[in-house]
């Protein structure tokens, strides 16, 4: 039996051996076959990752564009802007110039009237066929009016008052005489 003890013994040994060279070859194979799902699982999150990195990309260059487009509409409204201004600014003056042109007609109308209270009327300019004596009579009338002007309201008023005889003459036919 002794003999039989020995024989049995290496096989057990290699038996037993085999098992577990078995048993860490099924534990390597369970490590790699845990490793290749890992690899897989990691591959997936990369692509997933790359997937997201990419739509970003694409997002952030989206937004690149938009920008640029509202920097050109802003300087486009900047430009139109600043236009605008000088022409706001161009019809300011126009409206200016036309109250101060309102104002010298009102102030025109004030000073025919005051003409006419002054006895110098314009309904009583001589045309063009009338007699010369006739034209100097009123001539005078209307020197001594805008001298009373002057007098009276100063040398702006006389000189409106001047316009306004020289506007009279140049109705009334005298086509030699020019407003100042």
């Amino acid at each position: 039996m002794a003999v039989k003890g020995l024989l049995i013994w290496p096989l057990s040994t290699y038996t037993s051996a085999e098992q577990v060279t078995r048993a860490r070859l099924d534990d390597y194979k369970k490590h790699l076959q845990a490793a290749k799902e890992e690899v897989k699982r990691k591959d997936l999150e990369w692509g997933v990752l790359t997937e997201a990195l990419k739509q970003a990309k694409a997002e952030a260059n989206a937004l690149k564009l938009a920008n640029d487009k509202l920097k050109k509409d802003q300087d486009a409204m900047v430009d139109y802007y600043n236009h605008s201004e000088v022409k706001v600014k161009a019809l300011r003056e126009e409206v200016d110039e036309a109250k101060v042109i309102d104002s010298s007609k009102g102030v025109s109308y004030v000073l025919y009237l005051a003409l006419a209270d002054l006895g110098v009327s314009a309904n009583d300019v001589p045309t063009e066929g009338a007699f010369a004596l006739d034209f100097t009579e009123w001539s005078q009338q209307a020197g001594r009016a805008i001298a009373d002007i002057a007098g009276i309201y100063g040398d702006c008023c006389a000189w409106m008052a001047t316009n306004v005889v020289l506007s009279v003459l140049r109705e009334h036919g005298c086509k030699h005489v020019y407003v100042l």
